[in-house]
């Protein structure tokens, strides 16, 4: 790692150091039968969404401000028996980010089994959330499905749950100082439509036209390509 990446790294660091303490759990909520019926018709697999701004925090006004008017975006999964397709491993890590949203100790197993449409790293201001998409289910929002085989959607389900994707903090400089083409871009860290397009990537498939994407331009680009399957 080059000094500026380290010094970056290191800004941001300390600053998840901050938000982690600061963070305030979530209530859970159930997902609505609406919500759920859409989902089964559409079909289990991979879903990238995009939310309108709500500017309740920094990041979102900052995201509104610099690119448009969608702040946030998130990759969620729906699958009705997600255990099945984790190692135990990944199962272990996502009972703990459960804990870590809700501040909910109790029955971790029992309770992430009845999660059938799970968000991947919801890159918020204490680094990479996993939870219930009930959470977001009456955001203003663009819903796209991209298309891929079962050995792409097997990548990238395990690309998401690696122990460093889950670990790593905000980009919080490569957020602030996104117009100057990723000179301040932490390697180590995402925001939340960069970390979408890094991990559709790999796979082949491309889901905006730059690599460093705003949520807007995610939108953008499904509609260039057909990929929005329902937007409110």
């Amino acid at each position: 790692m080059n000094p500026l990446q380290s010094i970056i790294h290191a800004l941001n660091k300390a600053i998840d150091t901050r938000e982690k303490k600061e963070w305030i759990p979530k209530i859970k909520r159930d997902l609505t039968d609406e919500t759920y019926e859409f989902f089964k018709s559409c079909g289990e697999g991979f879903y990238n969404i995009c939310f309108e701004s709500a500017q309740l925090d920094f990041v979102s006004k900052m995201i509104t401000l610099v690119t448009g008017k969608y702040s946030h975006a998130v990759t969620i999964y729906y699958c009705e028996n997600i255990r099945s397709k984790v190692t135990d491993e990944e199962w272990h890590r996502l009972k703990l980010k459960y804990f870590t949203y809700y501040n909910d100790p109790n029955d971790l197993d029992a309770k992430l089994e009845k999660i059938k449409v799970l968000v991947l790293a919801s890159a918020d201001e204490n680094g990479m959330n996993y939870f219930d998409y009930s959470h977001y289910q009456d955001r203003k929002q663009v819903i796209m499905k991209p298309t891929l085989n079962e050995g792409q959607m097997d990548l990238v389900l395990h690309s998401y749950l690696t122990s460093e994707t889950m670990n790593a903090v905000y980009d919080y400089t490569g957020l602030a100082f996104w117009w100057f083409n990723r000179m301040f871009d932490d390697e180590k860290a995402w925001y939340c439509s960069e970390i979408i397009f890094s991990k559709f990537i790999k796979v082949g498939i491309r889901v905006a036209n730059s690599f460093d994407p705003s949520p807007t331009e995610l939108v953008k680009y499904g509609e260039k390509v057909n990929t929005i399957i329902r937007k409110y």
